[in-house]
């Protein structure tokens, strides 16, 4: 039985504003900065609780922490017990640069200068998303028309306006970096592509037998081991790419359906593709499944000019998401730069002291 807290235990549990709290576990290593958020906070032993003597800035020591975690420097420091662990005698004896005082803190004030600009486009990618998200609803089913469009839609069943094929072989050992024919292994529906197919990524040398994409064709998985995993659709605008196995393909017809208004509609509707999955441990769908799906569609030109905004919509999230991955690799390289002395900023205080253990 454990013994019950002293006062002068949970005294010591208390939390102090500038106090740095490290991850012992989980996600070992990572940190932050307590800063008297609540009246009255205390931490748990599944976490390292730092506290500065004054010489160091305790974002900068975050930053030092996250940096070692990036470049897998304090991994060699983790216990290799049936649980990973940091451990405290562990923890202390990390080595840390020491600049000067006020270099510390021009340090700290350029790394929170990256952090504000890489909060700021995380902040703005999840806002046009959610723009995404409305529009999507909103256009799929009717609530918004587009200027200039009027006519009422209706209503069809999938094999009503298309007909069904399924790719063949192609397994992942057949994929090849620098094969001679784009190709679409069934995998990469899942991982890889959304509800438009404009650049193929893999490549393969089989190419007969092989089936071969045509213009707009409309590519699901047939198998996954959840269902709604299933609710999966990409329209492919190049042709002649080859399709494996365990994809349907559904060519529409095209005076009545475009191929990616159509896939959108299938992954907006997952819950009625839950309704035509078949399986226990392993779930398929099939042609049979999905010449009973049911949508509602306006005219074709109508459907092109919806997936043309949404497909600007995702292009401008796709402009930002690079945006993002450049200002964290930025980021990087700064810590890189600054946290190891390489690049050194100027600052009253001379030279830096070396290094230290925490």
């Amino acid at each position: 039985m454990l013994a019950p807290l002293t006062e002068a235990d949970i005294r010591d549990l208390r939390l102090v504003s500038g106090d740095i709290l490290v991850c012992e576990g989980g996600e070992i290593g990572r940190s932050s900065v307590w800063k008297n958020n609540l009246p009255e906070a205390y931490f748990l032993n599944t976490l390292h609780r730092l506290r500065s003597k004054g010489r160091y800035e305790p974002l900068l020591l975050v930053s030092v922490l996250e940096h070692m975690v990036k470049t897998g420097e304090l991994s060699a420091l983790v216990g290799k017990s049936s649980l990973a662990h940091l451990t405290k005698e562990n923890l202390l004896r990390v080595q840390i640069p020491l600049p000067p005082p006020p270099e510390q803190k021009e340090v700290v004030a350029s790394l929170s200068a990256a952090d504000q600009v890489i909060s700021g486009l995380e902040r703005l990618i999840a806002k046009k998303k959610a723009i995404k998200k409305g529009l999507l609803h909103q256009l799929l089913t009717g609530e918004t028309r587009l200027p200039g469009f009027s006519a009422p839609w209706r209503s069809l069943r999938l094999g009503e306006a298309a007909q069904f094929s399924k790719g063949a072989g192609l397994p992942k050992s057949d994929i090849r970096a620098n094969g001679s024919t784009s190709c679409i292994h069934y995998g990469e529906l899942f991982t890889h592509y959304g509800a438009e197919i404009e650049t193929v990524a893999s490549r393969t040398d089989k190419v007969n037998p092989g089936v071969r994409s045509r213009t707009l064709d409309v590519l699901m998985p047939t198998s996954d081991v959840t269902p709604r995993g299933l609710a999966k659709a990409s329209s492919i605008h190049p042709s002649g790419v080859i399709l494996g196995g365990d994809i349907l393909i559904i060519r529409a017809d095209p005076q009545q359906i475009y191929g990616p208004f159509l896939a959108h509609a299938i992954r907006r509707d997952a819950n009625q593709i839950l309704q035509l999955v078949r399986g226990s441990t392993v779930f398929h769908i099939y042609a049979a499944d999905m010449k009973s799906f049911l949508l509602r569609v306006p005219g074709v030109e109508e459907q092109r000019a919806i997936c043309a905004v949404l497909r600007d919509s995702e292009r401008e999230i796709q402009r930002l998401e690079n945006r993002l991955a450049k200002a964290r690799a930025v980021k990087v390289g700064m810590m890189q730069e600054l946290l190891t002395g390489r690049t050194r900023l100027l600052a009253e205080g001379g030279p830096a002291e070396g290094e230290e253990a925490v």
